[in-house]
């Protein structure tokens, strides 16, 4: 046994060579558990700067698709089967969650849109975009006249500049 005087350990009357390998011992496993913090601060950093340069609105693509799927007058059974998707891909959508990379290029296949018009980035200006992308879309619409185009335009910007809100979603 070692001195108690030597060790704040000893006063209790611990054993001072049973607190030194406690010590040691935790040290070593604390030591052990170094490279895995370092390891998810590096993963948290990452995760931050992806998201820092952009992220998927789960929603707005679930959205999207919900249009599409009442558009053609299926339901999202249906939707799974003709994209190739399971039905809990879909669910995972509607809960806000994003898709795996394959379920989202079959979904985007199916409905012909663009994963990218869902990437929201922090510097991309939202509301000349957003106007933009309605706009070319309305004048590519072949059901609509290039008048009937132009009203809908306008009310759509006048409606969007009203509800937009001024900062980042």
């Amino acid at each position: 046994m070692g001195d108690r005087s030597d060790h704040e350990d000893c006063k209790f009357g611990i054993d001072c060579d049973l607190a030194s390998e406690f010590r040691v011992e935790r040290a070593v496993r604390l030591s052990q558990l170094v490279p895995v913090v370092q390891h998810w601060l590096r993963r948290e950093e990452i995760m931050s700067e992806r998201n820092a340069a952009g992220r998927f609105d789960a929603a707005a693509f679930h959205a999207a698709l919900d249009r599409t799927r009442q558009e053609r007058g299926v339901l999202w059974k249906d939707v799974a089967k003709q994209a190739g998707v399971s039905a809990s891909t879909l669910t995972r959508l509607a809960q806000g969650r994003r898709p795996d990379v394959d379920g989202l290029a079959a979904l985007v296949t199916w409905a012909n849109i663009s994963a990218d018009d869902f990437v929201r980035r922090n510097d991309e200006p939202r509301a000349a975009d957003t106007l933009t992308k309605v706009a070319t879309h309305l004048r590519g619409d072949r059901n609509l006249t290039p008048e009937a185009a132009d009203a809908l335009e306008a009310l759509i910007a006048v409606a969007y500049k009203q509800l937009a809100t001024s900062g980042p979603e």
